[in-house]
């Protein structure tokens, strides 16, 4: 099986070679499925269930019978904080809840290398050189992206280890998004239309390969 190949592009944004890249990764069959099941996964721990009310054991006051068992002609109560009264607590009302879930991790894998492969197979996913900035400015990476002449609404630079400049540069464009490669997501992977990676990613990749 051929392995995929993508452009090598440097810092300025110009083509300077071709690299192959794992097909164990970057050329695996898309499985939307798993896509769609971990995006759900991801989406749902981010919830945060706050949602809160107070029952009737919750609110204060009504300790005391409000008032004797028989003899008034009233209905029986125990307590003015029933759900019932004015004041009193909520019935079967909503408590915090923790919405997070997770899926085993050979899923997780299948789910980014799925749209990994599908970046690559729709020609959305080049291989930078050295990602190393001429200057500490955002309009250095702001040039670099349009150089790219991608057309593409948003971009994911990839970088192999914390790029403190590069980041702190990227975070000002609201289209770009810098991540580390062991950070990365299948669902951060999905919400950007072309991905970039440093290059030295792929040689680890394909030294630990063999």
């Amino acid at each position: 099986m051929r392995m995929p190949t993508v452009n090598v592009i440097n810092i300025v944004g110009d083509k300077v070679d071709t690299i192959e890249l794992p097909d164990s990764i970057f050329g695996i069959k898309p499985n939307s499925q798993v896509v769609s099941e971990y995006v759900r996964m991801y989406l749902a721990n981010q919830r945060i269930g706050s949602a809160n009310t107070k029952n009737r054991s919750a609110v204060a006051g009504g300790g005391a019978k409000p008032y004797r068992q028989k003899g008034t002609g009233r209905a029986r109560q125990g307590t003015i904080r029933a759900g019932q009264f004015v004041g009193g607590g909520r019935i079967f009302g909503p408590s915090p809840r923790d919405f997070h879930y997770t899926m085993p991790k050979k899923k997780k894998r299948l789910a980014l290398c799925s749209v990994l492969s599908d970046r690559v197979r729709n020609s959305k996913c080049m291989v930078v050189e050295r990602l190393e900035l001429q200057d500490d400015k955002t309009g250095s990476v702001a040039a670099f992206i349009k150089n790219l002449d991608a057309e593409s609404k948003n971009y994911l630079i990839v970088t192999s280890d914390y790029e403190g400049v590069l980041v702190r540069c990227g975070r000002n464009i609201p289209y770009v998004a810098v991540k580390q490669w062991v950070d990365l997501n299948a669902y951060e992977a999905l919400k950007h239309e072309f991905i970039l990676i440093d290059k030295k990613i792929v040689d680890s990749l394909k030294e630990k390969a063999g």
